[in-house]
């Protein structure tokens, strides 16, 4: 038993790293994030219990492992500071407990033994977990084949394996690429053969899912790669035996997906796809331009303290929606602005985002160091492996938000901690021993654990809370909002805080000042979401609160130029004040393509007491009967609005057109 235990313990966190992006559960609406954060917490609790319990000492030799550290510390502080800066502070708490997270494992790291000498188990674990995470997604790829459904990138979106989105997917087993490759140079001949079959299926499939940001990466290595080898002037040899099999062998599968996708894709292809990849004039290129135009605004408003931590995705929305997808889909809520260093600029101030870009760099510039003068080909290896994650994660953090995700930040974290844990040898200079300061370290990631448990719960609430809205059972809607509501949790996946669904139900139910004071609640937390202002304007209608309820009408409309109901909800507040010219104003600001019922029959009414208002002031009975006949003509009604909009005509002049 003995010997078995001291078999494990030293793969123990590669048993666990492996094993991260496989943890889900279906109860949570993100099936991942949540339970693989409690899933981290519990392994390092263990660990750093262990830890204190034999007084493991951390002793740091190595300068730029200083730096580092200094740095993240820095980095620290400033994040913790900026969850006050949040009007919810319990969501920012959630955020920064991640982060401190992510450091402590990589303070694990550092802690354990040995790991530099097992690189090898670690890469054969994480390509079983690869080929477990690539399997599901092939079983769905020939699925779409045999159908006859497969289009590029449409139906690429069906590929996620166990991840929530297929760029997240992709992302991942990009991350785990370089572990394959280790395999394939080092290992034994059947572990190199299991090596090649997941390099072959990983790299086929990255091809495949068409994602941008993952080729980009992929690239940036391959220069970051040759750059290195360049800089060691390794030209003679540079292209051995493996690299010329390696590289032959992988333009072939480049080529076998090229050729997959055109021929079976029934839509767009791979080429016209990559084309309009970096188009930022349309699709999602230029959404992301958009939202880091939005991001930066945020940054300007406060550079030095930020807007707060976790406060992107409602401050965001002041700047309104047009220019956007969402323009014309109202349902979308960015969460993210798809770029990590402008993220944690606008939240967090630009000199934490300058710290966090320090940090990779820090990290490169000591790889470069340490790969330059090593002269073991095994351990130069390893460090182009690590180089090559940072590299791609950089990428990932320019164009996506892997910050957040938790597989991402452990291989990172896991791969600079081995990086270090290889550089930190000891020397002549000056020596930091860490341990008194290490046991807080347990009672930190008992108070994360907390967080963590409190929100899953919560998650798994608001659930049930979307069921019962959408089913219209407002009672159980109510109670369930209690159930799921608390201080770190208090808006859904989609900034949508939680007071509006109990709000809307005692709207539902009659109830308006209980409805008011649920919107009011919701307000503070998110004070520019369209759909909780729309409802909000409608229970100050039923108050009396005319007044309020048109200037909350009008701040929607400035918000989301495309939404509907605020514009319709107007047009017949301003109808029953006899404000017809307001009223009609508005309405000539929908769109005319506009198909919904309840525009149709707007539209009718106003066309028809504007002719009958014109009657009674001009007693024209022929051109009022004319009129009236044709009412109910849809192309009239069309051409009527046509005319008033396009020659900016009010309801009395509109009259004088026919």
């Amino acid at each position: 038993m003995k010997n078995f235990l001291n078999y494990i313990k030293p793969h123990f966190i590669f048993l666990i790293v492996a094993a991260t992006p496989l943890v889900r559960s279906s109860h949570t609406q993100d099936p991942s994030l949540l339970i693989q954060f409690l899933f981290i917490t519990s392994f390092l609790l263990l660990a750093f219990s262990y830890f204190t319990f034999f007084k493991t000492k951390l002793t740091i030799y190595n300068q730029s492992l200083k730096q580092f550290l200094v740095v993240c510390i820095f980095y620290l502080i400033i994040s913790f500071l900026s969850v006050f800066n949040s009007p919810d502070v319990g969501n920012s708490l959630f955020i920064f407990s991640k982060q401190i997270l992510f450091f402590i494992f990589f303070l694990a790291i550092l802690l354990s033994n040995d790991l530099e000498n097992k690189f090898v188990v670690f890469s054969r674990l994480i390509t079983i977990t690869s080929l477990i995470l690539v399997l599901p997604a092939y079983y769905t790829f020939l699925e779409l084949i045999n159908l006859k459904k497969f289009e590029v990138p449409l139906s690429t979106y069906n590929l996620t394996s166990v991840f929530g989105h297929r760029n997240l997917f992709a992302q991942s087993i990009l991350l785990c690429l370089p572990f394959v490759v280790n395999l394939l140079k080092i290992d034994r001949k059947y572990w190199r053969i299991l090596g090649g079959i997941a390099y072959t299926l990983i790299l086929f499939l990255i091809v495949i899912l068409s994602n941008r940001t993952v080729w980009l990466a992929v690239v940036t290595i391959i220069f970051f790669i040759i750059g290195i080898n360049l800089l060691k002037k390794k030209r003679k040899g540079f292209f051995h035996k493996f690299s010329l099999t390696f590289i032959v062998a992988s333009a072939l599968i480049v080529g076998l997906g090229y050729t997959v996708m055109e021929h079976y894709s029934e839509g767009s292809t791979f080429t016209a796809h990559a084309t309009e990849s970096f188009n930022i004039n349309k699709g999602s290129g230029k959404d992301r331009m958009e939202l880091w135009k939005r991001t930066l605004f945020l940054a300007k408003e406060k550079p030095f303290t930020g807007i707060g931590l976790g406060r992107w995705n409602v401050e965001m929305l002041k700047y309104g929606n047009t220019g956007l997808v969402s323009e014309d889909n109202n349902h979308i809520f960015y969460q993210r602005p798809h770029n990590d260093f402008l993220w944690i600029a606008s939240e967090q101030g630009i000199f934490s985002s300058l710290l966090y870009i320090i940090l990779f760099v820090c990290v490169l510039l000591a790889l470069i160091r340490n790969y330059l003068n090593e002269e073991d080909n095994e351990r130069s290896d390893q460090l182009k492996l690590i180089g090559a994650i940072t590299i791609a994660f950089m990428v990932f953090s320019s164009l996506s938000f892997p910050r957040e995700r938790i597989f991402h930040n452990v291989i990172l974290m896991f791969s600079w901690g081995v990086f270090f844990k290889i550089t930190n040898k000891e020397t002549k200079n000056k020596k930091i021993v860490l341990y008194r300061s290490l046991i807080v370290i347990p009672i930190l990631l008992v108070a994360a654990f907390y967080v963590g448990l409190i929100r899953c719960n919560s998650d798994k609430n608001t659930g049930k809370v979307i069921r019962l809205h959408k089913k219209s059972r407002t009672k159980a809607c109510i109670q369930e909002v209690e159930n799921a509501q608390s201080f770190f949790y208090s808006m859904d996946a989609t900034s949508t805080p939680l007071y509006w669904y109990s709000g809307l139900a005692y709207y539902k139910l009659g109830k308006y000042e209980k409805a008011k004071v649920d919107f009011e609640k919701a307000l503070v937390l998110n004070p520019y979401h369209s759909f909780l202002l729309n409802d909000y304007a409608g229970v100050l209608i039923q108050l009396g609160d005319l007044l309020k309820a048109e200037s909350t009408y009008l701040k929607v409309i400035h918000l989301a130029p495309g939404f509907l109901e605020p514009k319709l909800n107007l047009c017949a507040l301003y109808y029953k004040q006899k404000d017809v010219e307001k009223a009609f104003h508005i309405l000539k600001s929908i769109d005319i393509s506009e198909t919904s019922e309840r525009y149709i029959k707007t539209r009718q009414i106003f066309i028809k007491n504007i002719i009958l208002r014109n009657y009674h002031e001009t007693n024209n009975k022929i051109q009022t009967h004319r009129l009236l006949q044709r009412i109910r003509d849809n192309e009239f009604q069309l051409l009527f609005m046509k005319t008033a909009i396009d020659k900016k005509l009010d309801s009395k002049q509109i009259i004088n057109e026919y």
